[in-house]
């Protein structure tokens, strides 16, 4: 072995050697509860549209599934949306969000259920992508996605547009609740917290440099 390797790694030795106190006692569950900025009794909702907001996400809380179908088709149109990569996610078939979106003139519905590439070329050519959230953090007004064969990566990362719904009931209070196995089983996780932007240069901040420019939330209540 290298001497000086030898020598660093001895020192890392004797170090630990002497180390005679005990190590620090882990938090209790009580003091994990007093550490925490929310808990259940809170009002995670408007915590939630509050703190989304001002990561400029646009959150439009929505009463039913009727008033959801409806603001979103104004969204389509108001934003002159041509193609629409839309989740098979069994939560958007439940509310209908496919039936409503054909009833939109022009627009091309994009099913992810195809092939890989042809899957890659539709994630970087569409107009945007409809997904369905899996939770949601309101200590830090954070999206969580979790990836699955009908709602790939793809949907909330190269659409410069992405359109999330979240039904209220799927708010948690922080991430220690989300690290909670008992929520999921899932091999991949992500959080949103804005949209896309990046200061690398210069400092400018810039919006859609490394995923969506805009990210446009409804809140089913």
């Amino acid at each position: 072995m290298n001497t000086q390797k030898e020598v660093f790694l001895q020192h890392i030795r004797s170090a630990l050697l002497s180390h005679k106190t005990a190590p620090a006692p882990l938090p209790t569950d009580q003091e994990y509860q007093s550490a925490r900025l929310v808990n259940n009794q809170a009002d995670l909702t408007d915590r939630f549209i509050r703190l989304a907001r001002e990561a400029k996400m646009e959150v439009y809380p929505v009463h039913s599934p009727a008033q959801l179908r409806d603001e979103l088709s104004l969204l389509i149109q108001r934003l002159h949306l041509k193609t629409i990569l839309l989740a098979d996610d069994p939560l958007l078939a439940s509310l209908a969000i496919q039936t409503a979106l054909q009833t939109i003139p022009h627009l091309e519905i994009i099913s992810p259920s195809i092939d890989s590439d042809t899957l890659v070329s539709a994630a970087f050519t569409s107009s945007a992508a409809i997904s369905a959230a899996a939770l949601a953090l309101a200590e830090t007004g954070s999206l969580v996605l979790t990836a699955a064969p009908y709602h790939p990566r793809l949907l909330s990362v190269a659409p410069p547009v992405h359109i999330c719904i979240l039904p209220a009931s799927r708010l948690l209070p922080d991430l220690l609740d989300l690290l909670n196995p008992e929520n999921f089983a899932t091999s991949h996780l992500t959080l949103v917290s804005s949209p896309s932007k990046t200061a690398d240069i210069e400092m400018t901040l810039v919006y859609g440099a490394h995923g969506p420019i805009t990210e446009h939330l409804f809140l089913l209540e």
